[in-house]
């Protein structure tokens, strides 16, 4: 692996470790029992966010693409692991279809808290589990996928063999890896199409492609919901504002680091396009996802920032589960406002 690359996968590493950690002490100390149901949700996605990031670690995959071909390989203790590296690839690419399927659920709660919150009042206790059904099925999907139709083949490690002994000195018949090629032209020059890799991109793309959509119909509900909510009172209605507009900005910031890239580094082999080490650019940003995000939900939500530039909490009265609120809370709260 080129150092830069090393050096930034191990420094995303460490800030995910430690931006998740101190957000997930800032969830458990300092949210208030305004956030509701919804505390455990940013939790259980700051914990998946440390272990993604040790999966990341674990794996230190590098992408590459030459011809038609993509792989990504284990350049970790496991490099030479070829089952258990297969394995932990797998889990790496599936890991990251998981944060973006989480990242639609948190659009989700946030929708029916806002817009029919009469429901969030049964999605408590173990209930609260509904919510990430599809989440954890789409992401099993997504590791079933890569692990049946990815694996490494004598015929996709001969078409790589030069390449990946030209830019990173490895064996491509030795190293861990998962790989797929997405057509190719045998002797008499006439293309021979992988169905199997093909499908496999277009069941991935679907994944994302939901996901993303999703985030983007529940975000505009919701928008258009607060801002028309004339019956919530100030206090709700700036904590359901501050909880959206750090979504929005967990949703920006993974649309260019992560779904623009890791798109484009699937379409990229059926043109033939030979980006070299810049494949792993998706790689390395990935890496620093998860810190950003804590970073972004420290600075944007106001319980938290307080926190951490260590401002004394403003003294509010305190209102019990705020998102378990029904419709007749909500006029019984705007008929005491002035």
């Amino acid at each position: 692996m080129p150092d830069t690359l090393r050096y930034l996968q191990y420094s995303g590493f460490a800030l995910t470790e430690i931006f998740s950690l101190y957000l997930f002490v800032l969830i458990l100390t300092r949210a208030s029992n305004k956030f509701g149901a919804y505390k455990y949700l940013m939790a259980i996605f700051t914990l998946f966010s440390m272990v993604f990031g040790v999966i990341e670690v674990m794996t230190q995959p590098i992408m590459h693409i030459e011809g038609t071909a993509l792989i990504v390989f284990v350049d970790s203790f496991l490099r030479y692991e070829k089952v258990i590296g297969f394995h932990m690839a797998s889990l790496y690419c599936s890991s990251y279809g998981v944060c973006v399927l989480l990242l639609s659920t948190h659009f989700c709660y946030r929708y029916l808290a806002v817009c029919k919150p009469h429901t969030i009042r049964f999605l408590t206790g173990y209930r609260l589990m509904i919510l990430f059904v599809p989440a954890m099925f789409f992401g099993v999907v997504w590791f079933a996928t890569v692990e049946i139709c990815e694996q490494p083949t004598h015929f996709v490690s001969e078409y790589l063999k030069d390449s990946l002994r030209l830019y990173y000195d490895e064996d491509s018949y030795a190293v861990a890896q998962l790989s797929a090629i997405y057509y190719f032209y045998d002797k008499t020059n006439q293309v021979v199409i992988n169905w199997v890799a093909c499908i496999s991109i277009v069941i991935l793309y679907s994944i994302m492609g939901s996901s993303i959509t999703s985030i983007m119909i529940f975000g505009f509900k919701t928008f258009k919901s607060v801002d028309a909510h004339s019956k919530m009172s100030p206090m709700t209605k700036d904590l359901h504002r501050q909880l959206f507009h750090t979504l929005i900005l967990q949703s920006l910031v993974p649309l260019f680091i992560l779904f623009l890239p890791v798109g484009l580094l699937f379409l990229l082999p059926f043109f033939d396009v030979h980006p070299g080490y810049f494949a792993n650019a998706p790689g390395a940003w990935i890496s620093f996802y998860p810190a950003v995000d804590a970073v972004i939900a420290v600075l944007m939500i106001k319980d938290f920032r307080n926190a951490f530039l260590r401002r004394k909490r403003a003294s509010v009265v305190a209102v019990n589960n705020f998102d378990s609120l029904t419709a007749s809370n909500f006029r019984r709260q705007s008929s005491l406002i002035p």
